[in-house]
């Protein structure tokens, strides 16, 4: 068995729209040691970042959207777990800050899942509360979001998506974009 280590997937944006497969997805590690941050995925299939055999592995302050939240299966997730052939290889991770639809949370061992921000069932009029501009795919933050300041300051980058200082106000904000 291959075993990849210390990868790292920073400050990507990838607004792949509608018919589509997964932007990050990783079957079958073990996967040690990677970094996935910073990285704005709006992806209309299920696996939006998924690390199976995950060994300290970080996925932090991530915009993982779908691009039709009201009209198709799924959503899009964040999965940080064991392999299919063993559920109990998975260790040591951490998924933090993310904005997403939702987080499989499926043989996932010790990793500690923090400060992450669930949209899954919100519409486009409340998705439009969080971002600038949803439909127009723009997810930058908008004044008032509930994300800003309410991440974790832990293993987070100084930098955003767009290579702007954070935090800017009293924390660093949820996902991909340190509002501005």
């Amino acid at each position: 068995m291959k075993i990849e280590r210390r990868k790292k997937l920073t400050a990507n944006v990838a607004l792949l729209g509608v018919g589509h497969y997964t932007y990050w997805e990783q079957f079958d590690g073990p996967y040690v040691n990677f970094v996935i941050e910073n990285n704005v995925i709006m992806i209309d299939q299920w696996h939006g970042i998924t690390l199976m055999g995950a060994v300290d592995c970080k996925v932090i302050n991530n915009t993982v959207v779908d691009p039709d939240p009201e009209t198709r299966t799924g959503p899009c997730w964040i999965m940080v777990r064991g392999t299919k052939q063993d559920s109990k290889s998975v260790s040591g991770s951490i998924v933090r800050n993310n904005i997403t639809p939702g987080i499989s949370k499926e043989d996932t061992g010790d990793t500690l899942f923090e400060n992450n921000l669930l949209i899954k069932g919100m519409s486009r009029e409340e998705l439009n509360t969080l971002f600038v501009d949803f439909n127009n795919r723009d997810l930058r933050l908008k004044e008032g979001s509930k994300a800003i300041d309410a991440g974790s300051n832990v293993d987070a980058l100084k930098i955003d998506v767009l290579k702007h200082s954070r935090p800017k106000g009293n924390g660093i904000d949820v996902g991909a974009y340190e509002s501005f």
